[in-house]
């Protein structure tokens, strides 16, 4: 399903990407919107394993150019009160 070349930099901007959602999200539990529009780092796996914010209603993913329709998968699954996703200029 996913098909990446990962270079040791894009794993450790992903590693500390993470870390940093993880705590953003335990800081922000009731967190409703948030925007990483034109973020060129935002990827399927860091959908997939950081995006967990369990009262986000919005999601704004416009220009990131890194994720697929699994990722968007995941990120609904992942985050059940999600009402809305922002895509402008995606390549799904």
């Amino acid at each position: 399903m996913f098909n990446y070349s990962v270079t040791y930099r894009d794993f450790l901007f992903t590693l500390i990407f993470l870390n940093i959602l993880s705590i953003f999200a335990t800081i922000c539990p009731d967190l409703r919107k948030l925007s990483f529009c034109m973020s060129r780092k935002v990827s399927d796996i860091s959908i997939i394993l950081g995006f967990k914010f369990p009262e986000i209603r919005e999601i704004n993913l416009s220009w990131c150019l890194n994720i697929t329709d699994g990722g968007l998968y995941h990120l609904v699954k992942n985050n059940p009160s999600l009402e809305r996703i922002v895509l402008m200029k995606v390549r799904i």
